[in-house]
């Protein structure tokens, strides 16, 4: 809506985007082993979790735009596979780090100053470098991203990241 997009196309990418999810989700619960004890579980989640989901997006996206009658129906299906699998490959490791054992141990409880000091500089800094007057700079999150990281562990790169990713967007 945002970019004035005709609704057909708005509806056809959110059902895109549904279908995806499920179909995900259904594959990780069907075929994903529960703990990674060897390469083969590691593998059997990427293609389930990352790559299955991502081919059948873009290959249904590429037939909404198809439909659309846009001539360049292809390429816009290779960026929708490269933006879910980069998509999948931000969010899925910080959904698999989320735990309760892994919050005690940052003892967010006793350092939450700490926490809204580093995150609210994350997003600062991110607004900043992504609105550059003349030109954006994306590099200058960088810093604010390893203070995250450093700070709060895996956790803290990965809210970090999605905190760059929603103000880029």
């Amino acid at each position: 809506l945002a970019f004035k997009a005709p609704l057909p196309i708005i509806a056809g990418f959110g059902a895109v985007s549904l279908l995806e999810i499920m179909v995900g989700v259904l594959a990780v619960r069907r075929f994903a082993r529960r703990r990674f004890r060897d390469l083969n579980g590691a593998l059997v989640l990427l293609v389930t979790a990352i790559l299955a989901p991502a081919v059948m997006g873009a290959v249904l996206a590429g037939g909404v735009m198809a439909l659309a009658g846009n001539p360049n129906w292809l390429a816009d299906g290779r960026h929708w596979f490269a933006s879910n699998l980069l998509g999948f490959c931000i969010v899925l490791p910080v959904g698999l780090a989320v735990s309760l054992r892994k919050f005690s141990k940052l003892r967010l409880a006793e350092r939450w100053p700490e926490a809204v000091l580093v995150f609210a500089g994350v997003a600062l800094l991110s607004f900043f470098a992504m609105h550059w007057p003349v030109r954006p700079m994306p590099f200058l999150a960088l810093p604010g991203v390893l203070a995250a990281s450093v700070r709060f562990r895996f956790l803290g790169a990965g809210l970090a990241l999605l905190i760059v990713l929603a103000v880029m967007l």
